[in-house]
């Protein structure tokens, strides 16, 4: 049993036994949560953590507003503010069949309104309006049943202590927007009710006996406007912006006690320290839960998610793939977290991360390495907006924290991340640093002829989406020197992502870019699931074309989006990346303990050849090692040209012998290398080659090769090719195979040859 299976249980087992015992929830959730992590610490570090948690749970500022509302609250209901608005709801009701219980439920729609509390709501109202309905022959069950029914359209009906706690866990959604979004549901509960109510009342024959007259109801209206007024001011100045929800509840607090103190006289300076004790206590009590459900959130969050999945998604990438010998199935190691930390967004956890390692069977280089640490987060009713404001506050708190300042230098280029950080469009970016406009680009082919005229590589199966994010590549990324968000990509390269309202040919995505580096990567995730369906659907379309990257058909995720997930923002940052930069660290491998090298042993290779020689791999067989047997019938060779060429133009091409200093991957493709060549000049050369599918770049460093040196240079991803590396091209079995050429390391870099 994994660590998640285990601690998920013992939480599930230990809370339903506390429930049924008959333990506070706030206990029981504490207890569970404590023991759900001793199977990964040990007691000390457990009660340590624990107590850590409970601590940051509740040590948040906005969490001052609900011991404010209890307090003012309790103030209404001691001061007679309460029974004020009682009467003014009876003189709303009238006569009405149900009368008094259509009076308990407008009273709870106010008064719960005020304090925020569905509990206060019940007691204040079930203790004042009760009586009365019993003299008055109301059944007892009706009453309560009418109460109860009621009391919650206080957590609804703003000021809520439960719309503050909201906003606190979805991590800053606006009290504002909340309390203006609590009005009409709080109002339709309330009336449902009341339907209810009357329907019930009528059957029983439950009429009210008194009523107001005319002086009667002047002065109850009276009586009743400063305490409206307060909703009025309280609300008014949230919604407005004229103070916070923590300085509505004070502002509340203040008014009701000048109300109460001076205005109606009600209460006494003596009866304030037992109005502040019945305050504290209920605090106590919700402050307490906040803080115990912060350490169960927290293992939920600790425990790993799994490394093995049947089906890699979630990012542009080539899985490793594997054998589960003790399930006899085939796996892969995860590309990204995003599939399954999206899951638990649906399964109702509004704010998701993970810090772990991901798989990527892709080329080493500076910036890359197949085993790396990924920071993935999500968080429920925010979108790539959200994710950008939490970005760029994160990187400069960082740089500040661990760097001393926000101003840092990396590999000597000043990094400014004291200022906001720039946002640029993707087509905006190409525009300005290519000159094409593809706003003005309507068809595929138009792209692709615009992409022959710039020398952009691309695919037959590349649409227009691809040609712009393949223009940026080429033109731009090493543009972003200071920290620049890149918003709105095409929706061919996000698969996972919301479409744009204003123009679904794009997606509401954005990648940060620092000293021409993918930092990070965010959306406003796609959560519908017939568009997502869609989205796989082209994505098993690209792979069959040729496209490795391409996400597969993930029925489970689908399956999850049909149960639904709410609106979503969600962000992964490269944590090697993060730590090179603050580091100043030119290369990954810098910032990693044990990088992924070539080995040294040279039986390896040998192997490597071996089996691709049984197998009749032209790929595998293209790897350093001794000759190995192949079969020559399944060789096919390209016919001789029928045309001679003259001497003359055949010299004047400059064949060089060159040594292999360096080799790295070119960022964004999956076919070029390039190569840092010592051609027996002082400078060194730079040649880019389409042969990343048979060799990986550490395999070819220190060789000896052949190139032609005298081609003019050619952009290619943005970067001057200067020349051609030599290749042996031939079909083995139906499939294309490639040898690069390599000489006897004895013969000097630029030796001509003839």
């Amino acid at each position: 049993m994994n660590i998640a299976m285990l601690s998920g249980l013992i939480i599930f087992t230990v809370l339903l036994v506390m429930l049924l015992a008959g333990a506070p929830i706030a206990v029981s959730l504490g207890v569970s949560s404590i023991l759900a992590i001793l199977p990964i610490l040990n007691t000390q570090a457990t009660v340590v953590t624990g107590a850590q948690r409970i601590f940051s749970g509740i040590s948040v500022f906005s969490l001052l507003a609900i011991p404010f509302f209890i307090l003012a609250g309790n103030i209404m209901n001691r001061g007679g503010i309460a029974i004020r608005l009682i009467n003014l709801a009876k003189l709303v009701t009238g006569r009405i069949p149900g009368a008094l219980a259509h009076t308990n439920a407008v009273a709870n729609m106010l008064f719960g309104a005020i304090s925020g509390s569905g509990t206060a709501a019940a007691s204040a109202m079930g203790s004042i309006i009760g009586p009365i309905e019993a003299e008055e022959g109301y059944d007892a069950e009706f009453s309560a049943a009418a109460n109860i029914a009621t009391a919650p359209t206080g957590l609804l009906i703003p000021p809520s202590n439960v719309m503050i706690t909201f906003s606190l866990v979805s991590g800053g959604t606006s009290v504002a927007a909340l309390f203006m979004a609590g009005y009409i549901p709080g109002i339709l509960w309330g009336l449902a009710c009341m339907i209810v109510i009357y329907i019930f009342a009528k059957k029983k024959g439950y009429k009210s006996t008194s009523s107001f007259k005319g002086k009667e109801k002047l002065m109850v209206i009276w009586q009743a406007l400063p305490s409206l007024l307060m909703i009025v001011i309280v609300i008014g100045g949230i919604i407005g912006g004229i103070f916070t929800a923590t300085e509505g509840s004070v502002v509340a607090v203040v008014y009701t006690l000048i109300l109460s103190l001076f205005f109606y006289k009600t209460i006494k300076f003596k009866d304030l320290p037992e109005i502040f004790l019945a305050s504290a206590e209920m605090t106590g009590i919700i402050v307490f839960l906040i803080g115990v459900s912060s350490i169960m959130s927290w293992v939920m969050a600790f425990t790993d998610i799994p490394t093995l999945v049947s089906n890699a998604g979630g990012a542009a990438a080539r899985p490793f793939e594997t054998h589960y010998n003790a399930l006899n199935e085939d796996v892969k190691l995860r590309i990204s977290l995003e599939l399954y930390l999206k899951r638990l967004i649906v399964g109702g956890l509004e704010r998701v991360y993970e810090i772990g390692r991901v798989f990527r069977n892709e080329g080493v280089d500076t910036r890359h390495n197949p085993e790396f640490t990924l920071m993935e987060l999500y968080q429920a009713y925010t979108d790539y907006e959200g994710m950008m404001e939490l970005t760029e506050s994160m990187f400069r708190y960082l740089a500040e924290k661990v760097c001393g300042s926000s101003v840092i230098s990396y590999n000597g280029t000043v990094i400014d991340m004291s200022k906001p950080f720039e946002r640029i469009t993707m087509i905006d970016a190409v525009k300005k640093y290519s000159g094409v406009d593809f706003n003005t680009v309507k068809t595929d082919e138009e792209a692709k002829a615009i992409a022959r005229e710039h020398n952009v590589v691309f695919e037959e199966r590349h649409k227009k989406g691809d040609i712009i994010n393949l223009f940026f590549e080429e033109f731009c990324e090493e543009k972003m020197i200071q920290p620049t968000f890149v918003m709105d990509h095409p929706v061919e390269v996000s698969p996972l992502t919301k479409r744009k309202p204003s123009n679904p040919e794009l997606v509401e995505r954005f990648e940060m870019y620092i000293y021409g580096r993918e930092m990070c990567n965010a959306y406003s995730e796609l959560n519908d699931p017939i568009d997502q369906r869609e989205r796989f659907k082209a994505q098993e379309e690209a792979f069959a074309a040729g496209d490795e990257e391409a996400n597969h058909t993930d029925e489970d995720f689908l399956n999850a989006l049909e149960i639904g997930m709410p609106p979503t923002g969600g962000i992964g940052y490269g944590i090697d990346r993060l730590v090179m930069l603050l580091t100043d660290s030119q290369a990954i491998r810098d910032v990693l303990l044990f990088p992924t090298m070539k080995t040294l042993d040279p039986k390896k290779a040998e192997n490597k050849a071996e089996k691709a020689a049984v197998n009749g791999s032209a790929e595998d067989a293209t790897v350093s090692a001794p000759s190995v047997q192949i079969d020559l019938s399944k060789v096919k060779i390209e016919p001789l040209f029928a045309d001679d060429v003259d001497f003359e133009t055949f010299s004047k091409s400059d064949f060089r012998v060159v040594k292999i200093e360096a080799c790295e991957a070119v960022p964004k493709s999956k076919k070029l290398l390039k190569f840092t060549l010592n051609d027996g000049t002082d400078r060194k050369r730079t040649i880019l080659s389409g042969i990343h599918e048979y060799y990986e770049p550490e395999e070819l460093v220190g060789k000896t090769c052949v190139a032609i040196t005298n081609l003019p240079p050619r952009k290619m991803m943005g970067i001057d090719s200067e020349g051609m590396l030599i290749s042996a091209v031939y079909e083995y079995d139906g499939r294309e195979g490639l040898n690069l050429l390599m000489l006897d390391d004895s013969i000097p870099a630029g030796a001509k040859l003839y």
